[in-house]
């Protein structure tokens, strides 16, 4: 991660710098309710739970898996899940021996499996895309042998080292209604495309069935168990949001996107669905760390763990 001044400097840098990247126009959804995609003016309450260990500093993935928040860091460790309480303590970890960690950067599950996307390729040079099914009751299995779906972009040609100037990354997998759907980060357009995923197929290229001008970095999804995906993200000044999406007959219908009131901004990266109750579901939001100078001084910033809730009919 790049050095700065300060958080503030840092959000000024990193947004002039992924400015320059963004094209001005997007490509439309298929079908919205706010076809603008506007902002809403009352940005949402947001509980800091804790400030994650410093082996979570990376953290990238969030679900929940038998009462706990299951979370990983993308690249630069191993091919580990991490168990927190709801306070986000670390209650242990699980490192398996035969699986590979390039750069994880979501995890989701349905009834049966759970899925590690090792999908992130900021460069857009990768070729070893992977998505990895763990059936659920063996994730605490150091050893098992997790399935593999290798995936590609049907629409990539070139495989050039590209630098954050390309959309063929992604960071979010959400598991509906027996169907993986994969969210795409595009850092050059700021449009998320949809890309449905054959849980069953071990070697498949994709198609996007849907495309929406986010105006922001898609980082994370899950879903509410009523139909709604959530996708989480932030904007080139690291303003961090949350785009909620409804599946109705094969159609994705984008909502609002809603800002998240985290003060000086945040790099969220992960989000998941925690329950429901009194009308209002919970969700909770982590957010990687920062690498920052101050003078002369080298420090690295905490990673965090937050969450919120809405009315349940949002």
């Amino acid at each position: 991660m790049p050095e700065f001044n300060d958080l503030y400097a840092m959000k000024a840098l990193l947004g002039i710098g992924l400015l320059l990247l963004f094209t001005a126009c997007g490509t439309p959804a298929i079908s919205s309710s706010d076809q603008l995609a506007r902002i809403n003016d009352q940005p949402i309450a947001v509980e800091q739970v804790a400030r994650l260990s410093a082996d979570l500093t990376e953290t990238s993935g969030l679900e929940v898996w038998n009462g706990q928040l299951v979370t990983h860091n993308d690249s630069g460790d191993g091919p580990s899940l991490y168990f927190l309480n709801e306070q986000g303590q670390e209650t242990y970890r699980v490192t398996y021996l035969n699986l590979t960690a390039v750069d994880w950067e979501d995890i989701a599950q349905d009834e049966n499996y759970m899925y590690i996307a090792d999908v992130g390729n900021n460069s857009g040079d990768r070729r070893d895309l992977t998505i990895y099914r763990l059936p659920v009751t063996e994730i605490l299995n150091t050893e098992l042998v997790a399935e593999t779906l290798g995936i590609n972009y049907l629409d990539q040609t070139d495989f050039s080292r590209r630098d954050q100037n390309h959309g063929f990354d992604a960071e979010s997998l959400v598991a509906l209604n027996g169907e993986l759907y994969l969210f795409s980060k595009d850092w050059k357009d700021q449009n998320t495309q949809i890309y449905p995923i054959d849980q069953l197929n071990p070697e498949q290229s994709l198609s996007p069935v849907a495309s929406y001008a986010v105006k922001g970095l898609i980082t994370g999804a899950t879903h509410n168990q009523r139909g709604t995906i959530m996708l989480c993200g932030y904007d080139f000044n690291l303003n961090p949001f949350i785009l909620p999406v409804k599946v109705e007959e094969d159609q994705f219908i984008f909502g609002k996107k809603r800002p998240l009131d985290i003060p000086g901004g945040a790099q969220a990266e992960a989000i998941t669905y925690f329950k429901s109750d009194n009308g209002k579901d919970t969700y909770y939001i982590s957010c990687e760390a920062f690498q920052i100078r101050l003078g002369e001084d080298e420090a690295q910033s905490n990673a965090y763990l937050f969450k919120f809730q809405i009315p349940s009919e949002d």
